[in-house]
């Protein structure tokens, strides 16, 4: 048990304890009343000596008892507290997905999707958050634990994707469901040009609030790293954007379909741009302590997804929690105790 006003004891006792000392060496005069003369006949009467030692030892006790409220009444002021420190720990990773809306890696994100919602159920108060890019970034999700919407997220991109895909086979789609993926991520593109790698990382590294904070911050990088920037087009390129992650303390993870994986159209897309790019991807990621994975015919995402999430998990304390609880119950049942006494021998003696 702790005080929360310890100064109210330590000036109280040493003022009760001056306070007695005097009362015993204070003497006692006769102020009113009259004297009477020989009164040492009275007091040889057995009965007389009986009621006076009666009187004495009531009175003993009835300022004994007055001590004991004085000193608990003082103790109460001085607010007796017991302090409960308990630790709050959670798992404290941040992770960011950040997918390239390309579609020639819509394959492989369905498959990631898919996978990453098997991934929520396993969090306990880790903080997720969605960005897809293309030319610019569209932040879908921003860190959060709300499970529930993540998921909400991720079945919106792999409802987009299969309207893309309805509509590469001339079949009826939704043209909302289209453009989810495209709205706002291509802004500028014949200037710019598209797949910007670089630029859709570092959009990622920046969407996470206080890096200065201690909490282990993770981003999951979709892509094929085709990039068909035009001259002057990306603000940053995959090597840069690799090596600002590795100065904010940030874990890449990166994922790119194999090969045979995506179908090269001839054009923007060849086997050529896709090998050199898993290449560069794989390089510059390595280069700063990340993790690469490629997704094969051979490989499963459930694996992949599988590896990434026990590779981030840390646990630290977040924070002490101090909780101050009032325990003025014993005190307070030796005060109306004593009080209940103090009124029985009243009743006995008149001072």
């Amino acid at each position: 048990m702790e005080l929360k006003y310890p100064w109210i004891l330590i000036i109280g006792i040493p003022l009760l304890i001056f306070l007695i000392v005097f009362k015993i060496k204070k003497e006692n005069k006769y102020k009113t009343g009259i004297k009477i003369a020989n009164t040492q006949y009275a007091k040889k009467i057995p009965y007389y000596q009986t009621k006076l030692a009666q009187y004495k030892i009531l009175t003993t006790v009835l300022k004994v008892f007055c001590i004991i409220c004085i000193c608990i009444s003082v103790l109460l002021i001085s607010r007796p507290i017991k302090v409960e420190t308990s630790e709050t720990k959670q798992h404290s990773r941040d992770i960011f997905i950040c997918i390239d809306a390309s579609t020639s890696v819509n394959s492989a994100t369905k498959e990631f999707t898919k996978s990453l919602k098997e991934m929520l159920s396993e969090l306990n108060g880790e903080r997720v958050g969605i960005t897809i890019f293309n030319t610019t970034t569209v932040l879908l999700a921003p860190l959060t634990d709300d499970y529930e919407y993540i998921s909400e997220i991720l079945d919106n991109i792999n409802k987009a994707i299969e309207e893309q895909e309805k509509q590469e086979k001339g079949q009826d789609y939704s043209f909302y469901w289209y453009q989810y993926m495209f709205e706002g991520t291509i802004t500028k593109n014949i200037e710019r040009g598209s797949s910007l790698i670089g630029d859709g990382l570092t959009s990622g590294i920046y969407m996470f609030p206080e890096l200065e904070e201690d909490r282990s911050r993770s981003i999951i990088l979709i892509t094929d790293n085709v990039d068909n920037a035009e001259p002057g087009g990306a603000v940053m390129t995959l090597q840069e954007a690799t090596n600002l992650a590795k100065e904010k303390n940030i874990n890449l993870f990166c994922i790119a379909p194999g090969p045979g994986e995506i179908e090269p159209d001839g054009i923007y897309i060849t086997k050529e741009k896709l090998a050199e790019g898993r290449k560069e991807l794989k390089k510059y990621t390595e280069a700063i302590g990340g993790h690469y994975y490629e997704k094969t015919s051979k490989t499963k995402m459930n694996d992949i997804v599988s590896g990434i999430n026990k590779t981030t998990k840390s646990l630290i304390t977040l924070r002490t929690n101090r909780r101050i609880i009032g325990k003025p119950e014993i005190a307070f049942a030796i005060l109306i105790i004593s009080i209940s006494v103090l009124f029985i021998l009243n009743k006995k003696v008149k001072i």
